[in-house]
């Protein structure tokens, strides 16, 4: 029991690592988890609205943060990366979900791209790429195999925690100078 309730506060903290197994499980509870509440709501005719349901997306998406930034850390990278990767993400997206596709409904007409048109869902796979590309990278780059600063080695639950260095002490005596 200990030890998952040490993986739990691990998994809420995005210091320290966390290797490609420990990701995957994460990922998959993650899954169960969020289909099993979403089963609820949808069996009980809830709302999936309302302060409850944010709070929990957004421990959803917490999560989801935190082991990502785990993730580069244990293959090395600061978790500064993720916020680039979205960046650059949000121009992708920006690039084929609306600019490629206005200037092709200005130049060809707006039948091209319409819902459920063929080139509609080549823009839609075209805005996912990046995404899938970043997911398998980060499930199948192998992690660093020494400790780094970011923290030791995952153990066998695939998370370490980030271990803050002692300060360094003087060797010279204590005692006062005579």
């Amino acid at each position: 029991m200990t030890t998952v309730l040490q993986t739990l506060t691990l998994v809420f903290d995005p210091r320290g690592r966390c290797n490609r197994k420990g990701l995957l499980v994460l990922m998959l509870v993650t899954l169960f988890l969020q289909s099993g509440f979403g089963a609820l709501v949808f069996g009980l005719g809830l709302a999936l609205n309302g302060p409850v349901a944010l709070v929990i997306k957004l421990t959803f998406v917490w999560v989801a943060i935190s082991a990502t930034v785990q993730r580069l850390h244990d293959i090395g990278k600061s978790g500064w990366w993720l916020l680039a990767a979205i960046t650059g993400l949000i121009v992708w997206i920006a690039l084929w979900g609306g600019i490629v596709p206005l200037a092709v409904a200005m130049n060809y007409g707006v039948e091209h791209v319409r819902l459920f048109s063929p080139l509609f869902y080549v823009f839609v796979v075209i805005s996912y790429l990046p995404v899938i590309a970043g997911a398998l990278w980060l499930h199948f780059r192998k992690g660093e195999d020494v400790a780094n600063r970011f923290g030791p080695v995952p153990n066998g639950t695939g998370f370490a925690r980030c271990q803050r260095p002692e300060p360094v002490r003087s060797h010279t005596s204590d005692a006062l100078p005579a």
